[in-house]
């Protein structure tokens, strides 16, 4: 009798165990949005994209938005102390604050977008911004046909400003006497400003008779397509395909594949396969492109020219240096 009660219990052991055994482990996200947050039309929603198609294969994410920069490394540290598989940080103003959550918890697996971080726990996915800001420069300059063409950027920053840099690269590489006008976002929420945005294109229309403007700017660039509609003229979005805001205003898009991009990566580093390191998206690769819209509407004046531009780009023969060096 006492050896049937002792088997029974062992198979009662056996078949909880491989009851636990078989219980699937949720992989968990924790991901920590740039300023700007959700609904920036912009690089937070574009990259959300790619989180979702990864949340829809069965994984846990915990998505948090900052009222402002100040929180991101409380919140990253919150994701870090409870072992998450993975630690997204998104927006280059979050670099500092993950390099420094990344080097206190050096077992935690982190990816950081739009971050220049060479750790041994971080795996870093920068995008030549630069480059393809050069080529919507030089679609802008053959649209104005030698009217000045505009950049509204948000806060000044070493990748905002390097985009402003290439785009008039780019405009000028086309035309070298056109002008280039540039102003940036005052004020407390420099990427997610609508009326301030719609005020500087306004002015810059009216009082410099600008004819294209490209936008860096998230949220606040909503303005800038409102402005260059009224005003008849043309507007470059960027981050995501923003062409149908205002069609036929809204001749482009500078767009970072940040929804490829983020769930590209994600999955493989929940499947085990996590490497660390920097990882540049450009034109070769297709991590920055455009889209089609400016062919379809005929705006551009030569576009035989442009194509051959942009396939220069893409060989390296001309060469845009990437602000990170």
């Amino acid at each position: 009798m006492k050896k049937i009660v002792v088997l029974l219990v062992c198979l009662l052991l056996f078949a909880a165990c491989k009851k636990e055994n078989t219980v699937e482990h949720k992989k968990r996200v924790g991901v920590v949005f740039s300023v700007g947050g959700l609904g920036d039309h912009s690089f937070n929603d574009s990259t959300n994209e790619g989180i979702k198609a990864v949340e829809a294969q069965g994984v846990i994410v915990k998505r948090v938005e900052p009222a402002n920069p100040s929180e991101d490394e409380m919140y990253l540290r919150e994701f870090a102390e409870n072992n998450f598989d993975v630690v997204v940080g998104i927006g280059f103003l979050m670099e500092d604050s993950l390099k420094k959550v990344a080097m206190e918890y050096p077992e935690q697996k982190f990816m950081g977008i739009d971050m220049n971080l060479d750790l041994p726990n971080v795996k870093s996915l920068i995008f030549h911004e630069k480059q393809g800001s050069f080529l919507v420069g030089a679609l802008a300059a053959m649209v104005s046909e030698g009217r000045p063409v505009g950049f509204v950027g948000a806060a000044q920053s070493p990748m905002i400003n390097a985009m402003g840099e290439g785009f008039a690269e780019g405009a000028r590489y086309v035309d070298p006497q056109i002008e280039v006008v540039s102003s940036y976002t005052p004020g407390p929420n420099p990427f997610n400003d609508p009326a301030r945005g719609y005020e500087i294109a306004t002015s810059m229309i009216e009082t410099q008779e600008v004819e294209v403007i490209y936008h860096a700017a998230g949220g606040t660039g909503l303005g800038v397509f409102q402005a260059s509609k009224e005003k008849g003229t043309y507007a470059i979005g960027v981050d995501t395909d923003q062409d149908g805001f205002e069609p036929g205003t809204v001749i482009t898009s500078m767009i970072k594949s940040l929804d490829r991009v983020a769930e590209r990566e994600l999955n493989t580093i929940l499947s085990g396969d996590f490497e660390a390191g920097i990882e540049m998206q450009n034109l070769e690769n297709g991590g920055v492109r455009i889209t089609e819209t400016p062919f379809e509407l005929g705006v551009i004046g030569d576009e035989k020219r442009f194509r051959e531009i942009q396939e220069k780009l893409i060989s390296g023969e001309i060469v845009v240096e990437d602000y990170r060096k």
